[in-house]
């Protein structure tokens, strides 16, 4: 794992330092070395953290004849075969790292190389000959990258906060994208919260080349599922062999994120069969609240003893959630409905403390295998399934943020180039011409092929995996998801619904393969995420919270016209107004605190 940053096009006499300001910004996601890459077509830095392969896999690398220069974040899972491959065509490797097989790839098939990887990755490719540069992010979006306009100039970078201390105008919130996220709780790409920063869409290469952008999407998911909808004979190998090139392709221990649920002791299970290095696995304990949430730290530590894996318990006190949680508002770069978030740094912290620096988890089971109770509610016509629901139905009238839909096709359908340079008022038409109309109809394999397609482009890389990647990469570690394989998304999306659901339980196919696995008790587990009692918490110990939330409102730097919404949330008294929802307050919290960190 590592952070990318550069510029293309003309040079600047101060670029050397601008690239030295970039990778301070990002030492947290490369603590262990630094490379820089200069020439006519551009130039970029990258921050290494050293999962594998040791000082001989440093970065930026070359090609033979030094014409092509590579530098990325993630891990190509493939290369040893890649590499095998290449060797017999004669090429020369000069590094040990799985990234250098982009390199001679590029060589051989230029910028139809991405559909060979299998990975999650963040790639600039510098090619000297033709004068371009190339921008590629995976099939998923598991790897952040972003783009803005500098001076005239496409700078990149893998985190924000690089492109903001070396981009000389003021900082300014997008109208779309915090319209956005006022009615879904997520800003999807290719926006961002930022004006003018853009992130690169899922599954997609940008060609920058005298001046101008061209964008491909290389991968996207199908619109509908395979006609012979899949059995789930071949989920056990497929997702085996993800876990085997995740939890295996690693020089130390390994890490996961290990709820009571059934997602992750799936993982856990597989891990011990599959990959050949030692299983730390990390869960949540905190003091009961009486709400109605529970610790998942006994069911943890039961599967953790059954499988016969190191197991670690952090605890969580309402102190210790609300120092991580503030700092995590500036970690997360932009607002992220997802008060878990600080969850996932204590467990980040805890295993880098440990020496670990890869941490797997569970992330897009319920999307692949239909997890979420809204997919079944709308399957069985009781609630419509809209991808999202609007935050404050009080700021509908009236105000800057006008009423926006995803887009019809998923939001990472949404082509950057369509909208780098554009104004808000322009961006939003083009969002309003892509709006979904209709509702998804079809059959129940269909529909929830549909609902899982349409989050895992949307809520899933602009949520669960952008706030995956900044908490752990700001601890030094690195995210892998093993449910994320491009390959076990493409059978798990497929798979026939009453492989799925049935009148017992969700994930059939998932419960089958935990029974088969003998670990009968994750089989048997209700759905569990980590979980927190934010309403006793905010009625009691972070009450400073909600005080905080109306400091925040007042300044009112959004236009939000905090009087028409802020008492149905609140009371006089700084306490939760009556029917107020926990999730609401910290939505519209985590957007408010993001204004006030980042706009000045």
């Amino acid at each position: 794992m590592c952070g990318i940053a550069g510029f293309t096009g003309p040079k600047r006499p101060d670029d050397a330092a601008l690239l030295v300001t970039m990778a301070r910004r990002m030492v947290h996601r490369g603590p262990d070395s630094a490379g820089t890459y200069d020439s006519p077509a551009g130039s970029m830095v990258v921050r290494r953290l050293a999962v594998r392969g040791g000082p001989t896999a440093d970065q930026p690398l070359l090609s033979e004849d030094g014409s092509i220069a590579v530098c990325g974040n993630g891990e190509i899972y493939n290369y040893p075969e890649l590499r095998r491959d290449l060797l017999g065509r004669g090429h020369r490797f000069r590094s040990t790292s799985d990234l250098e097989v982009i390199v001679h790839l590029y060589e051989e098939c230029g910028t139809g190389l991405w559909k060979e990887l299998v990975g999650d990755f963040a790639v600039a490719v510098i090619d000297n000959r033709s004068r371009s540069v190339v921008l590629a992010r995976d099939r998923l979006g598991i790897r952040p990258l972003y783009v803005t306009e500098i001076c005239g100039r496409l700078a990149y970078s893998s985190e924000i906060r690089p492109l903001l201390a070396v981009g000389p105008e003021p900082t300014t919130a997008s109208t779309a994208g915090i319209a956005l996220y006022l009615q879904h709780q997520f800003v999807p790409a290719p926006l961002t919260a930022f004006h003018g920063i853009y992130k690169v869409n899922p599954g997609t290469q940008l060609v920058i080349q005298d001046g101008r952008v061209r964008e491909h999407r290389y991968w996207s998911l199908p619109e509908r599922p395979a006609e012979a909808a899949h059995s789930g004979a071949e989920l056990p190998w497929l997702l085996g062999e993800a876990v085997s090139r995740q939890g295996g392709s690693v020089d130390g221990p390994v890490g996961l994120c290990l709820s009571g649920g059934l997602d992750s002791a799936v993982i856990a299970a597989l891990h011990r069969t599959w990959a050949d290095r030692p299983l730390t696995t990390f869960t949540i304990d905190f003091p009961i609240a009486g709400d109605g949430t529970r610790s998942e730290a006994g069911a943890a530590a039961a599967l953790a003893g059954r499988l016969g894996v190191e197991h670690v318990v952090v605890r969580l006190s309402a102190d210790s959630y609300l120092e991580t949680a503030t700092r995590a508002v500036e970690t997360l770069e932009e607002p992220i409905c997802d008060p878990t978030a600080a969850l996932l740094d204590r467990i980040s912290a805890e295993a880098a403390g440990r020496g670990i620096r890869v941490l797997l988890s569970g992330e897009g089971a319920d999307e692949l295998y239909g997890g979420y109770a809204q997919y079944r509610r709308s399957m069985a016509g009781e609630r419509p399934w809209i991808g999202g629901r609007r935050l404050l139905k009080s700021l509908d009238d009236g105000g800057p943020w006008p009423e926006l839909r995803l887009p019809g096709d998923g939001p990472a359908e949404l082509p950057l180039t369509r909208v780098l340079g554009r104004s808000d008022a322009e961006t939003i038409e083009v969002l309003h011409a892509a709006a979904v109309n209709v509702e998804p109809k079809g059959s129940g394999t269909e529909l929830l092929y549909r609902y899982g397609r349409d989050d895992l482009r949307g809520f899933v890389p602009s949520t669960l995996l952008a706030r995956s990647d900044k908490i752990c990469m700001a601890n030094s570690v690195e995210g892998r998801y093993p449910y994320l394989d491009h390959r076990v998304v493409e059978h798990g999306l497929s798979m026939h619904a009453n492989r799925k659901l049935s009148a017992e339980a969700d994930k059939a196919a998932l419960r089958s393969l935990a029974l088969d696995l003998g670990i009968p008790a994750a089989a048997q587990a209700t759905k569990s995420p980590f979980s927190l009692p934010m309403a006793a918490w905010l009625a009691g110990p972070l009450q400073v919270v909600v005080a905080d939330l109306r400091r925040l409102a007042d300044k009112d730097q959004l236009g939000l016209r905090p009087g028409r919404w802020l008492p149905k949330l609140i009371t006089p008294e700084d306490r939760l107004a009556p029917g107020a929802f926990p999730s609401d307050i910290w939505s519209i919290y985590s957007l408010l605190a993001w204004a006030n960190t980042f706009l000045r």
